[in-house]
């Protein structure tokens, strides 16, 4: 494969440029819409599965969901399900190593492939067990020694290694030689649009065609590097091809074979970076794992290939290697790494603050937006939120900042500034900080704006209604509200009423709750929900996933029970 010559026909040149044309207005009609994404993400919902204690072995290299919903898991020389509630042993034949791959064909069969084992999950009465497919294959050299790849394509599943590809179909193998090109390695394989491709390092990209490999583009644009998807560019673009890899990043295939580098975002978030796995969520969403020696953990992509997010510590993940990628029906991201399962819930409408991005490990009393900017008030102090800088090139998710170090618990946005009340003081925003206005006995207490006197706002205190009011020369103390001349008593205004069908996650993520703020605009509705263990950021415009419900309808959904979506129940 290699690069447009000079030299190049007209036509060739021609074909090649329209192809980049429409994979570039796809790229540029998505970020047109991700340019208005907000910057005010938290960091996703993280559910951790530990070895030991939830009864699975260190080493997770694979996952899927059954079409019952329960999640399927490679777990070193084991395999394991986890059903919403706990995690249960499969057993394996003695001869297998252990499991390595996972795909689901139409019929909702999971079939595997991995070190010495090949076959099929069949479900016995609640649980599932695992059948062998090992004594129906045909002869070979190496036979089910350490199959690399498994693709589901319809009813037919595909299992390859470095020698061959096997196809399972009516209840028979079909075998197609790999040939062994110097330093190739074993295959893996692709989907796209109804095309089975199959690429590794040292071999060319190929699809398979009745069984016969048919070439479409060698490897020269990415020598010695793995092709880690495969994917068609978009309708209309005849054919043409879109290629992530491991070292180089995306790259467009024309339906000629000539290659060209994507003008891709993603590009320049992969640069130096060695990718270990890849995989699409089914709104085009990617998350790409690296190998060790690339850094911690991974990336998130918009399905534009904008920038999302890191895999990393900032996230709260505590590993450095991700070992399997998967999303489930219900919106989350597994991954496998070598020491347990996480469960991200991701891409998803609810994102978090607390301790993760800086909003420290206090109870969120209270949460204000005053010109423009979003400010939380905890038991360690007022935060300030800055967003996401998508021009800085860092990588920097949002991130909350402390302003004032001591107990706070209510805030209220003024055209004086921002007034915070805390322990036993109230406080106002100034440029060089936070300065005491008023003082109240200890204890806290509410702040409310009056709405007859917009210069006056009044401090719910423990000895009773007090108030400060904004004059020419800033804030004065005006005491107790019955020793204030001429200000009548006022009732508080209506508190905002707690949303109804807030989705579980939210309020269990949140904690016991103690205010939601609700902001609408053009863009959509976003609720801020401040509790006890965190600040939720909630996008109440997009619905929230339903529970799959297989064909055992008495068992939860397993990825239901891991986000908190529904209760999780022993089946």
């Amino acid at each position: 494969m290699r690069a447009v010559p000079t030299g190049s026909s007209p036509g060739s040149a021609c074909a090649l440029g329209r192809t980049l044309a429409c994979a570039c207005a796809v790229f540029a009609a998505a970020a047109s819409r991700a340019a208005a994404a907000p910057a005010e993400l938290g960091h996703p919902v993280m559910r951790e599965f530990p070895p030991g204690k939830s009864k699975i072995n260190h080493l997770c290299q694979a996952v899927i969901q059954a079409d019952d919903g329960a999640i399927l898991l490679a777990n070193g020389i084991s395999a394991c399900e986890y059903d919403g509630a706990a995690w249960r042993k499969i057993a394996l034949p003695t001869e297998c190593a252990g499991l390595r791959q996972f795909a689901r064909i139409a019929d909702g069969t999971v079939f595997a492939g991995g070190a010495g084992g090949i076959g099929f999950f069949r479900a016995a009465g609640l649980e599932h067990e695992f059948v062998s497919l090992a004594d129906r294959l045909p002869p070979s050299a190496t036979g089910c020694d350490e199959i690399s790849a498994v693709l589901a394509d319809g009813d037919t599943v595909y299992f390859a290694d470095a020698e061959k590809i096997l196809a399972w179909r009516d209840g028979r193998f079909a075998l197609t030689p790999l040939g062994a090109p110097a330093r190739a390695t074993a295959a893996r394989l692709h989907l796209a649009a109804g095309i089975v491709y199959v690429t590794g390092v040292g071999r060319p990209l190929a699809r398979l065609d009745h069984g016969e490999l048919i070439p479409v583009a060698d490897d020269a644009a990415w020598p010695g590097d793995e092709l880690l998807l495969v994917e068609p560019v978009a309708e209309g673009a005849d054919g043409a091809l879109r290629v992530l890899t491991a070292g180089r990043g995306f790259f467009l295939v024309s339906p000629d074979g000539r290659v060209a580098p994507l003008a891709a975002e993603a590009n320049r978030w992969l640069a130096g970076k060695k990718i270990l796995r890849a995989a699409r969520a089914p709104d085009g969403a990617l998350a790409v794992a690296f190998t060790s020696v690339s850094g911690d953990g991974g990336m998130r992509f918009a399905a534009d290939g904008t920038y999302a997010g890191a895999l990393d510590q900032s996230v709260g993940l505590y590993v450095k290697t991700l070992r399997a990628l998967f999303f489930d029906r219900e919106g989350g991201l597994w991954l496998g790494t070598e020491t347990g399962l996480i469960r991200l819930e991701w891409p998803s409408a609810l994102t978090l603050f607390d301790s993760v991005n800086g909003l420290g490990t206090g109870a969120v009393a209270d949460v204000a937006r005053h010109d423009g900017t979003l400010y939380a008030a905890t038991g360690e102090g007022v935060f300030v939120l800055h967003p996401a800088d998508a021009d800085a090139g860092d990588g920097r998710a949002a991130r909350f900042e402390r302003l004032l170090a001591a107990p706070a618990y209510a805030l209220v946005s003024h055209p004086g500034g921002l007034l915070a009340l805390g322990y036993e003081e109230v406080f106002a925003q100034t440029p060089s900080g936070f300065a005491a206005i008023a003082k109240i006995p200890p204890g806290g207490g509410a702040l409310r704006r009056s709405h007859r006197d917009p210069a006056r706002v009044w401090i719910e205190a423990t000895d009773g209604l007090r108030a400060v009011h904004f004059t020419a020369d800033g804030w004065r103390d005006e005491g107790l509200a019955r020793n204030v001349a001429g200000a009548l008593p006022e009732p508080p205004a209506a508190a905002e009423p707690m949303p109804p069908n807030l989705p579980g996650l939210a309020t269990d993520s949140a904690g016991a709750i103690t205010r939601v703020l609700t902001e609408r605009s053009a863009a959509g509705t976003v609720r801020w929900i401040a509790g006890a263990k965190a600040l939720v950021r909630l996008d109440a415009s997009h619905p929230w996933p339903r529970p799959h419900r297989g064909p055992r309808a008495s068992s939860p959904p397993a990825c239901a029970a891991a986000s908190g979506s529904r209760p999780p129940t022993r089946r």
